[in-house]
């Protein structure tokens, strides 16, 4: 809220859960200080490493892994497949991605739903497909669309039919708000790390 104090206009806001009183001038500095914060986050998300993303898809024969692309005969285009695409931004999600599915599987053998043995070959298959991830080894496929559909084709490439298990009982919804749920989990103690940075330096 704001309120008027002889010409001086007062701004009223919270800091670390107490109320502070600052005039525009420090409302302004605030506000360019953010900005900085804001641009420096920009920079170093720019700068952040993610797996590499090319067009040709990892699987042989016509439309890949797409699960709308069924009634289609023939390949789509190229432009189609970059408007239906997200993997150029969710690569980022590859480590929620790959805990989550091994979460699932031992879940899926636990209720007796697949085998023992292919939880193992999928949790196994899981772990080297990080490890390849992280050695920049491995690259990502446009026509897979995003990162789930990504890791799952892998996964079925080393380890054949038990890889499409993997995919039982959970769909690509699921595997999105796990992901997502991980990710800002994981990132929310940055920020408020930054935050708080921030706080120091304005008190």
């Amino acid at each position: 809220m704001q309120t008027k104090n002889c010409s001086a206009i007062l701004f009223v806001f919270r800091v670390g859960g107490k109320p502070r009183v600052a005039s525009r001038l420090s409302v302004m500095t605030l506000a360019a200080d953010i900005l900085k914060s804001i641009s420096a986050a920009a920079e170093i998300l720019r700068g952040e490493w993610l797996p590499r993303v090319i067009r040709s898809s990892h699987i042989e024969g016509e439309n890949g892994m797409k699960l709308w692309a069924g009634r289609f005969q023939k390949e789509t285009d190229t432009l189609v497949n970059d408007f239906n695409s997200s993997i150029q931004f969710d690569a980022r999600l590859y480590k929620q991605d790959i805990a989550g599915s091994i979460a699932h599987a031992q879940m899926l053998g636990k209720q007796g739903i697949i085998e023992e043995h292919e939880v193992e070959e999928i949790v196994s298959g899981l772990k080297a497909i990080l490890a390849d991830i992280e050695a920049d080894k491995v690259e990502f496929s446009v026509d897979n669309e995003d990162i789930h559909m990504n890791i799952e084709t892998l996964l079925t490439q080393r380890i054949g039919d038990a890889g499409k298990r993997l995919h039982t009982a959970r769909s690509r919804n699921d595997q999105v708000a796990v992901d997502t749920r991980l990710y800002v989990k994981e990132e929310i103690p940055v920020i408020i790390g930054k935050i708080l940075d921030l706080e120091q330096v304005l008190v």
